[in-house]
């Protein structure tokens, strides 16, 4: 065991404790609020290890053994004090035990207080409360009705429960070490419903978990909880207010929605395989670490620099997430309201509310909206978009890379005639499917696909459709593939398609409007001409496309200053390839890739600006993932690392780095 220490003036030994005057004096317990000031001490830090304290001889010239009532002062001269039958302080009196003093519980006897107990030892002479004999167990102290307890650099041990304690108490512990057979903290009766506790500086452990009544406020700092056996770990409570700061603790710490809880710089750990952590956040998570499952919930929500390896899920949530990652999946499923910005989730995302704003995210499965209205920038998403229902659904200058493989890469259900969808400079790694959703505008957009079935996008009756400077290319292998599938009586008046570039479909319309004779006759701004790119997984415009300033002469200049290209990926005239941001994005750089060609190996040099692992990922030219690498960056600085490739076949493959929200890919040719 240990203690945690730091320099600090100790109240009074005899009198009122300042934390019970403050109990009385900044406290209003209720069944909804609690006015809590806290108590602050300040020092240096160190190490004690008080099983050497303890191996050294007792220094006193007297034993001590009480019963019945007690107060007044238990000084280490007349240490050790044992405790031979029921003893109590009385409503009112004050117990007060000095620093070095031994208090040793004979028959499994406890000690009640009604009125104020004050245990303050220092770092030199702990304070310790232990049963008579080595191998027993003794009933621990019981904080009546509206008593209270305040205890500094103390060991309770062997306890069946360390503290039991009743209606409107108060407990606080600081620099303490607390170990018990079953919960440290035991409610006297169903009724015990009110606890303040403040917990700073201290150890616990038990063999049952913390289960607090319908209220208790805790303050938890720089605090190691592991308590609980079986299926059950952690701190519950059913409602009240949680502020842990700077703490280790095993398994859940949450509880029911009443609660207001604030966590900061804390890891939540696992037990084991099947016994994860989990926590419930209704107020505010910042630089915490979580081994299970987080809950949101409340209308002021901070979820800020945290790591989760696990899962996250929301209900009602209005609030911030910002610079997390999650390894693992999201889901808010109802009433939600969420800005979300530079983010990494690895698995689906799920999102069901009012609105939601995400910028600089990088998301590695799918992504699925039922919302009202959705604002996406600046994103990577792994698998396919969607978003159903709802009126607005505005996404720039994001790619949707549809790694999956599924048929759509993007889906947009508004439902309504009223509704708005506009994409600009996006990416999408497969096709359109844009259903009854209003007003639609696409610019500067690419579509590639090679697993189309039928066609590339369909016409609705009621929709209008605003589409320029965008490139659909298919390359895939169906030779009945069509671009478009019109409904029944579609108007091409509400189709204004210019400046655009469509390559490699047998047909523009689908065989079902061309055997009614629906014709369809794109102006002469349009161009059906392959638009010469790197690739369908990196769509970079090459020397030579037909695309180069070639756009709608009324779009915004290119930033070369230059006639608008067709597609997201503009031609830059200063360089063969153009990629904007990819090859030095603030995050990292990848400042060499080679030989390329290559035979059995490929070197990379990766300059990384902040510690996050990097994720090496190879594609075949059908989209498949032939090869899956990690590497940890923890550090910022210079990466290298080398890919073996002997067990590919010779061709040409597609590389994807990773590192946090960022991503560059790149063409590799293997030659044998």
């Amino acid at each position: 065991m240990h203690l945690i220490s730091r320099d600090t003036e100790h109240p009074q030994q005899s009198g009122e404790s300042p934390f019970n005057q403050h109990l009385k004096d900044s406290i209003a317990l209720s069944d909804s609020s609690i006015q809590w000031s806290g108590l602050r001490f300040g020092g240096n830090i160190l190490v004690i290890f008080v099983l050497l304290l303890l191996m050294l001889p007792v220094v006193a010239t007297g034993q001590t053994e009480v019963e019945g009532e007690v107060s007044g002062e238990w000084t280490a001269e007349d240490s050790p004090y044992i405790v031979v039958d029921s003893t109590w302080v009385p409503n009112g009196d004050t117990l007060s035990i000095g620093a070095g003093v031994q208090i040793l519980f004979r028959d499994g006897n406890g000690l009640t207080v009604s009125g104020l107990l004050l245990a303050y030892g220092d770092e030199d002479n702990i304070t310790t409360f232990l049963p008579d004999e080595e191998d027993d167990e003794w009933e621990g102290i019981y904080i009546h009705d509206d008593a209270t307890a305040d205890l500094s650099y103390c060991i309770i041990d062997n306890a069946v429960s360390c503290f039991i304690y009743g209606e409107q108490s108060g407990i606080r512990i600081t620099h303490c070490e607390l170990s018990s057979s079953g919960s440290p903290f035991e409610k006297f009766c169903r009724r015990s419903d009110s606890l303040v506790l403040v917990i700073e500086d201290s150890h616990i452990e038990g063999g049952g978990h913390i289960e607090f009544g319908y209220w208790v406020s805790l303050t938890a700092t720089n605090t190691f909880v592991r308590c609980g056996s079986g299926e059950d770990w952690g701190i519950y409570t059913s409602g009240g207010v949680l502020n842990i700061q700077n703490c280790v603790i095993y398994g859940i710490c949450g509880s029911e929605s009443q609660i207001i809880s604030s966590f900061e710089n804390s890891r939540f750990l696992t037990i084991n395989d099947t016994i994860r952590a989990g926590v419930r956040v209704t107020r505010r998570m910042v630089d915490c670490y979580v081994e299970g499952v987080v809950a949101l919930a409340g209308r002021e929500l901070q979820f800020e620099s945290n790591e989760v390896i696990g899962y996250v899920w929301g209900t009602s949530v209005h609030g911030v997430l910002i610079n997390n990652r999650i390894v693992g999946y999201v889901d808010f499923n109802f009433n939600n309201r969420l800005q979300i910005e530079d983010t990494e989730i690895t698995g689906d995302f799920d999102f069901s509310g009012e609105s939601c704003r995400i910028r600089d995210c990088h998301f590695g499965d799918d992504v699925s909206f039922y919302a009202d209205s959705v604002f996406m920038e600046d994103c990577i998403i792994e698998g396919s978009y969607g978003h159903s229902s709802g009126i607005l659904s505005i996404i720039r200058n994001c790619e949707i890379l549809n790694l999956n493989g599924s048929d759509v890469g993007m889906l947009f259900n508004l439902r309504n005639q009223d509704g708005y969808v506009e994409l600009e400079r996006c990416f999408s790694g497969g096709k359109l499917s844009i259903r009854r959703s209003g007003q639609i505008n696409i610019n500067n957009c690419t579509i590639t696909t090679g697993y189309l079935r039928s066609f590339m996008m369909r016409l609705y009756c009621g929709d209008t459709y605003n589409i320029d400077n965008t490139i659909f290319y298919y390359f895939g292998a169906n030779h009945n593939a069509s671009f478009l599938l019109v409904s029944p009586d579609y108007n091409f008046d509400d189709f204004d398609f210019e400046y655009n570039n469509v390559w490699n479909f047998e047909y523009l319309l689908d065989q079902g409007s061309r055997n009614q004779g629906v014709e369809f006759e794109p102006d002469e701004t349009n161009i059906f001409d392959d638009p010469i790119i790197l690739s369908p997984f990196e769509p970079y415009l090459k020397c030579g496309s037909p695309c180069i300033d070639a756009g709608n002469p009324e779009s915004p200049l290119d930033p070369d200053s230059t006639r608008a290209d067709i597609g997201k990926y503009y031609y830059h005239h200063q360089s063969y390839i153009y990629k904007p941001e990819l090859t030095d994005i603030g995050n990292f750089k990848i400042l060499s890739l080679n030989p390329n060609p290559f035979n059995s190996y490929i070197n990379m040099d990766i300059l990384t600006q902040r510690g996050n692992d990097i994720y090496v990922t190879i594609y075949d030219i059908s989209g498949r993932i032939v090869k899956n690498l990690a590497f940890n960056s923890n550090s910022e600085g210079l990466h290298s690392t080398t890919v073996q490739t002997h067990d590919l076949s010779g061709g040409c493959y597609f590389l994807v780095v990773r590192n946090g929200s960022k991503s560059y890919s790149r063409t590799i040719h293997l030659i044998h």
